[in-house]
């Protein structure tokens, strides 16, 4: 049983919705035009991306996945810029340099190298080429005594980003 209040109120809910019919039928077709009209661009523009290969849209997805092994990887790895500035790190190359991640943009790479060694860490040529080096270099860092690490350094694996990975040298 349902209230005589409540049955007259959806008796002229549905007056009124009679009386309106044509104005909510197009109210309603409106409102669902738009949000077509929104997906289709949506849609398209994700299709132009996608075809046209927007290199800001790829270099963003890259780099958030870079960054989720970069923070995984039990080997450390450093991001630098142009500049030779960290940019990011993981613990293990945080505690290979004794540094803490609150502070980590303070530094450089420059700060933990040999002078002589500091080329190695430098972008060569242009600044979309991509290369790798492979060597020895000695690491100083700020809270313990030098060690000496073996490293790969590639330039622009995004651009203007170059990653550093550090491991132990083998025992000869």
């Amino acid at each position: 049983m349902v209230p005589a209040a409540v049955e007259t109120a959806l008796v002229v809910v549905l007056l009124l919705f009679a009386a309106n019919f044509a104005f909510g039928l197009r109210m309603l077709d409106a409102v669902v035009a738009t949000h077509l009209h929104r997906m289709r661009l949506l849609l398209v523009g994700l299709r132009y991306r996608m075809k046209n290969g927007d290199r800001r849209w790829q270099e963003g997805e890259r780099e958030n996945h870079l960054l989720r092994l970069l923070k995984d990887s039990p080997e450390p790895i450093v991001v630098t810029d142009d500049e030779h500035r960290l940019l990011a790190a993981n613990r293990a190359a945080l505690t290979l340099f004794g540094i803490s991640q609150t502070n980590l943009k303070n530094f450089s790479i420059d700060a933990f190298l040999r002078p002589d060694q500091v080329h190695c860490f430098q972008r060569e040529g242009s600044p979309s080429r991509r290369a790798e080096r492979l060597g020895e270099c000695q690491i100083r860092p700020l809270n313990g005594k030098p060690k000496v690490v073996a490293f790969s350094f590639q330039e622009n694996f995004l651009l203007g980003r170059h990653l550093s990975r550090f491991h132990d040298v083998p025992i000869r």
